[in-house]
C-alpha cells in the first residue's frame, strides 16, 4: 500500500511534465499547420558562402488563424487580459485582407526595414491573376511569443506583420507573395 501511495505522486508527476513538453513539442498539431504555411527563401552571394538574406513568410490563412486560437487557448485557457492577448491578436484576428508574417534578415542591416519610402525591397502579392501592393507594413517587436508560436524566427530577423487589400475570403488555389531587391528575388508560393 505505501509503493501505490508513494507511487502515485511520481505518476501524477512524470504526467504533468508530460502535458507541458505536449505544448512545446513540435508534434503539436499547431506546428503542422504552421509548417503548411510557412515558405522561406535563402539568396546566397556568388562571392562568398553568406546569406544576402534569408526569408519567412507564414501566410496567416483562415485555417493558421484557427490553430494559432486553439494553441494560445491552451497556454491561457481563461484568457489573457495583458500584452500577449494583444500580441495574439495580430496573428489571429482576421482583418479582412490577405495577411503574412514576414521574418527577413539580411546580411545589409540597412536593407532590412520592409515597407520604408527610401527601402530597396519591394513586396508584391499576386493572387487570381491580379497583382496587390502592400496596404500595410508594419515592423513588430519580437516578443518570447513570437519566438515560441513561430520557432524559425530568431534575433537575426525582424518581423513585419503584412496585409493587401485582397478579400481574404476570396477562394484562391494559387497565392504568392514576391520579394524583390538589388540583391535577389524570391517567389513564396502557398
Amino acid at each position: 500500500m505505501r509503493k501505490i501511495l508513494l507511487l502515485i505522486p511520481l505518476l501524477f508527476f512524470t504526467f504533468s511534465i508530460y502535458a507541458a513538453s505536449d505544448l512545446t513539442s513540435q508534434r503539436n498539431p499547431y506546428y503542422k499547420v504552421l509548417k503548411q504555411y510557412t515558405r522561406e527563401s535563402e539568396i546566397y552571394s556568388t562571392e562568398d558562402i553568406h546569406a544576402q538574406y534569408i526569408v519567412n513568410a507564414t501566410y496567416l490563412s483562415e485555417e493558421f488563424r484557427s490553430s494559432f486560437k486553439t494553441f494560445f487557448k491552451k497556454f491561457y485557457p481563461d484568457g489573457q487580459d495583458g500584452l500577449a492577448e494583444k500580441r495574439a491578436q495580430l496573428w489571429s484576428e482576421d482583418q479582412g485582407e490577405v495577411s503574412f508574417l514576414v521574418a527577413l534578415y539580411a546580411k545589409n542591416r540597412k536593407m532590412i526595414p520592409l515597407g520604408d519610402p527610401n527601402s530597396l525591397w519591394d513586396l508584391s502579392l499576386k493572387m487570381n491573376g491580379e497583382t496587390y501592393k502592400p496596404q500595410l507594413v508594419e515592423k513588430v517587436i519580437t516578443s518570447p511569443l513570437e519566438l515560441k508560436f513561430f520557432p524559425f524566427v530568431n534575433r537575426w530577423f525582424q518581423l513585419y506583420r503584412v496585409s493587401f487589400p485582397a478579400a481574404s475570403g476570396s477562394n484562391s488555389d494559387k497565392i504568392q507573395l514576391n520579394l524583390s531587391s538589388v540583391v535577389g528575388h524570391s517567389e513564396l508560393k502557398f
